[in-house]
Protein backbone atom coordinates (compact mmCIF):
# COMPACT_ATOMS: atom_id res chain seq x y z
CA UNK A 1 0.00 0.00 0.00
CA UNK A 2 2.73 2.65 1.13
CA UNK A 3 4.42 1.73 -2.46
CA UNK A 4 1.39 2.89 -4.58
CA UNK A 5 0.93 6.48 -2.21
CA UNK A 6 4.94 6.94 -2.35
CA UNK A 7 4.83 6.53 -6.51
CA UNK A 8 1.27 8.90 -6.59
CA UNK A 9 3.02 11.47 -4.17
CA UNK A 10 6.24 11.42 -6.38
CA UNK A 11 3.70 12.27 -9.41
CA UNK A 12 2.04 14.87 -8.13
CA UNK A 13 4.85 16.63 -7.15
CA UNK A 14 7.00 16.53 -10.36
CA UNK A 15 3.34 17.63 -12.34
CA UNK A 16 3.62 20.15 -10.13
CA UNK A 17 6.68 21.51 -10.05
CA UNK A 18 7.25 21.11 -13.78
CA UNK A 19 7.58 24.53 -15.28
CA UNK A 20 4.69 25.30 -18.40
CA UNK A 21 6.56 25.78 -21.48
CA UNK A 22 7.13 29.41 -22.54
CA UNK A 23 6.64 30.96 -25.39
CA UNK A 24 10.26 32.14 -26.61
CA UNK A 25 8.77 35.05 -29.08
CA UNK A 26 6.03 37.82 -28.77
CA UNK A 27 4.41 36.75 -32.42
CA UNK A 28 1.23 35.71 -31.73
CA UNK A 29 -2.27 36.54 -33.74
CA UNK A 30 -3.69 39.72 -32.43
CA UNK A 31 -7.39 39.17 -33.29
CA UNK A 32 -9.22 36.33 -34.02
CA UNK A 33 -10.75 36.27 -38.36
CA UNK A 34 -13.36 34.09 -38.25
CA UNK A 35 -13.47 31.90 -41.26
CA UNK A 36 -16.44 33.15 -43.07
CA UNK A 37 -15.10 36.65 -42.79
CA UNK A 38 -12.17 35.38 -44.91
CA UNK A 39 -11.21 36.73 -48.44
CA UNK A 40 -7.84 35.75 -49.11
CA UNK A 41 -5.48 37.04 -51.85
CA UNK A 42 -2.93 35.45 -53.69
CA UNK A 43 0.50 36.01 -51.28
CA UNK A 44 2.92 38.35 -52.60
CA UNK A 45 6.34 36.87 -52.15
CA UNK A 46 9.31 39.16 -51.02
CA UNK A 47 12.95 37.82 -50.89
CA UNK A 48 15.90 39.86 -49.06
CA UNK A 49 19.48 40.58 -50.18
CA UNK A 50 20.02 37.66 -48.09
CA UNK A 51 18.11 35.39 -50.12
CA UNK A 52 15.23 35.12 -46.51
CA UNK A 53 11.26 34.77 -47.57
CA UNK A 54 8.37 36.57 -46.05
CA UNK A 55 5.14 35.98 -47.59
CA UNK A 56 2.45 37.94 -47.24
CA UNK A 57 -1.14 36.99 -47.26
CA UNK A 58 -3.93 40.52 -47.84
CA UNK A 59 -7.58 39.36 -46.63
CA UNK A 60 -9.64 41.89 -47.87
CA UNK A 61 -12.80 40.36 -46.34
CA UNK A 62 -11.57 41.70 -42.65
CA UNK A 63 -8.53 44.56 -43.64
CA UNK A 64 -5.67 42.14 -41.71
CA UNK A 65 -2.38 40.69 -43.61
CA UNK A 66 -1.38 37.06 -42.49
CA UNK A 67 1.94 37.02 -42.86
CA UNK A 68 4.67 34.15 -43.20
CA UNK A 69 8.18 34.78 -41.46
CA UNK A 70 11.46 33.67 -42.68
CA UNK A 71 11.39 31.02 -39.74
CA UNK A 72 7.66 29.78 -41.22
CA UNK A 73 5.72 31.38 -38.14
CA UNK A 74 2.84 32.98 -38.89
CA UNK A 75 1.43 36.13 -37.46
CA UNK A 76 -1.89 38.27 -38.59
CA UNK A 77 -1.35 41.78 -38.47
CA UNK A 78 -4.19 44.69 -38.58
CA UNK A 79 -3.99 47.64 -41.15
CA UNK A 80 -3.33 51.01 -40.23
CA UNK A 81 -4.46 53.47 -42.41
CA UNK A 82 -1.09 55.60 -43.82
CA UNK A 83 -1.40 57.68 -46.68
CA UNK A 84 -1.82 55.13 -49.75
CA UNK A 85 0.91 52.28 -48.63
CA UNK A 86 -0.14 49.22 -46.60
CA UNK A 87 0.92 49.18 -43.20
CA UNK A 88 -0.06 46.63 -40.58
CA UNK A 89 0.81 45.93 -37.05
CA UNK A 90 0.15 44.56 -33.91
CA UNK A 91 2.08 45.24 -30.16
CA UNK A 92 5.30 43.69 -31.31
CA UNK A 93 5.25 43.50 -35.30
CA UNK A 94 4.63 46.42 -37.95
CA UNK A 95 4.78 45.01 -41.58
CA UNK A 96 5.10 48.26 -44.10
CA UNK A 97 4.60 47.92 -47.86
CA UNK A 98 5.92 50.37 -50.27
CA UNK A 99 7.46 50.94 -53.98
CA UNK A 100 7.39 46.98 -54.30
CA UNK A 101 9.33 46.31 -51.31
CA UNK A 102 8.58 45.66 -47.95
CA UNK A 103 9.92 45.90 -44.12
CA UNK A 104 9.08 44.34 -41.15
CA UNK A 105 10.10 45.65 -37.54
CA UNK A 106 10.25 43.34 -34.20
CA UNK A 107 9.94 45.21 -31.53
CA UNK A 108 11.35 48.62 -33.29
CA UNK A 109 14.22 46.68 -34.39
CA UNK A 110 14.09 46.60 -38.69
CA UNK A 111 14.06 42.15 -39.13
CA UNK A 112 13.06 42.10 -42.83
CA UNK A 113 13.83 44.04 -45.84
CA UNK A 114 13.02 42.73 -49.21
CA UNK A 115 11.88 42.99 -52.88
CA UNK A 116 8.69 41.58 -54.24
CA UNK A 117 9.07 38.84 -56.46
CA UNK A 118 7.12 38.32 -59.52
Amino acid sequence: MRGPLLFAAVLLCSAGCATAPTVSTPVQQSMPVPAETRVLGQATVYLSAAGEKLEVVHDAGTGVVIVKLPDDRLAILPAEIVGTEGRYRDDHLTLWETDGGVLLWLDGKLVFSGRGVE
